[in-house]
């Protein structure tokens, strides 16, 4: 009872400065440990030279979707090795 008491006093002192409140983004994900298995960037991606400069289109030719990686998110999907 006095934790949502708390919480209400400093919810209703963010409003009365005008502050917009945290949205709630649910629990925090488990982080990583060190015995947990990092999958293999797949081979069978096809990668190709995105719009702009820096951007790279990754499709998957089994089921069609694809999606748009920046230079530096594809340097590390392809370091994580397992």
């Amino acid at each position: 009872m006095r934790a949502e008491r708390k919480e209400l006093e400093a919810t209703d002192a963010v409003e009365a400065r005008g502050e917009a409140a945290a949205p709630d983004r649910g629990p925090e994900p488990a982080p990583f440990r060190p015995e947990d298995v990092v999958p293999f960037f797949r081979l069978d991606l096809r990668v190709a030279r995105g719009a702009s400069p820096g951007l790279f289109e990754v499709s998957d030719p089994a089921s069609g979707k694809s999606f748009t990686l920046y230079e530096f998110e594809l340097a590390v999907a392809r370091m994580l090795d397992g």
